[in-house]
């Protein structure tokens, strides 16, 4: 595939994903506060945007591979938001006196430093043993 698709297909994916989540927020709002038919149209249009969208972009991008190659991706990838990405957005939050930003970057760069752990774990315990160690 060239890369440009892929890097559209990257996109799309995320703007996919970010889609699910927005309107599964928005209808547990609505549920919230007892419009359920509003509530419905957000869950029918987030389980597009996943199961039917990101799920076909997923599958052309050959975004899942074996266990083993799914837990070394998604250890690095934790990583780098550990490394770059929740520590370079609560040091800039903090720069610019965005304490309550801060805040929920760091605690959020803890998860995912936890989930690592997890994501670690699981590759030590992986059977059969991933031929990659």
């Amino acid at each position: 595939m060239h890369p440009e698709t892929r890097q559209h297909l990257m996109t799309a994916m995320h703007h996919a994903a970010f889609t699910f989540s927005r309107y599964r927020l928005c209808a547990v709002q609505a549920r919230h506060h007892g419009r359920h038919q509003l509530a419905d149209l957000f869950d029918e249009t987030a389980s597009e945007a996943y199961f039917d969208h990101f799920a076909r972009e997923a599958v052309l991008a050959g975004l899942v591979g074996t266990e083993a190659e799914n837990l070394h991706d998604l250890i690095r990838e934790e990583q780098q938001d550990i490394d770059h990405l929740y520590r370079a957005f609560a040091e800039h939050a903090d720069a610019v006196g965005d304490s309550d930003a801060a805040s929920c970057f760091r605690k959020i760069g803890e998860q995912e430093r936890q989930r690592r752990e997890r994501l670690l774990a699981a590759m030590r315990n992986l059977d059969p043993a991933d031929p990659a160690e």
